[in-house]
């Protein structure tokens, strides 16, 4: 895995699946530290987040997003679209200005999606909105101020994260 530290993002990022403003896909013991983000996020498919698509066995630490981020299907949130197999989100705020949305299924404030391994959130704010995009079926659809959906996952452990968004 690789490492990205101190870096700051503007402007408008999109993509189909695996859209991140700084990765589509951080693996095997990658690191996201002290990143902003205030670029529109836009995936057309899954796995969109405003800093990360999907986060599998990595960690997202103190990073703050205050832009747009919308996703297709499935898998839409603030920080990672897919919290995957141990991966960790610590000290990260999704800002008041954002909004998240997705039509269909997962959308979260920090998490859309979180499934196997031991994840982690701990310490983190998220204080936009999450909403159903239009041609969305709400009765189908999991959405959260934290994470949108756990699936099957051995643990996950929330912490110290306060959420006012409007979901």
């Amino acid at each position: 895995g690789g490492t990205v530290k101190n870096l700051e993002i503007a402007g408008t990022v999109k993509g189909s699946n695996c859209v991140g403003a700084i990765a589509g896909y951080a693996t095997l013991g990658s690191l996201i530290d002290n990143c902003h983000v205030t670029a529109s996020v836009t995936g057309t498919e899954e796995n969109v987040g405003g800093i990360v698509g999907i986060a599998n066995n990595s960690t997202i630490s103190n990073c703050r997003v205050d832009g747009k981020v919308t996703g297709g299907p499935n898998m839409v949130g603030g920080i990672v679209g897919w919290l995957h197999n141990s991966s960790r989100v610590f000290n990260c705020v999704v800002g008041t200005k954002v909004k998240i949305t997705g039509t269909f299924l997962t959308v979260g404030g920090i998490a859309g999606y979180a499934t196997e391994g031991d994840a982690v959130i701990a310490n983190c704010a998220s204080l936009g909105s999450v909403a159903l995009g239009s041609g969305g079926d709400v009765n189908n659809s999991h959405f959260g101020g934290i994470v949108g959906c756990v699936g099957s996952i051995h643990s996950l452990s929330i912490y110290g994260c306060y959420s006012a968004c409007t979901v």
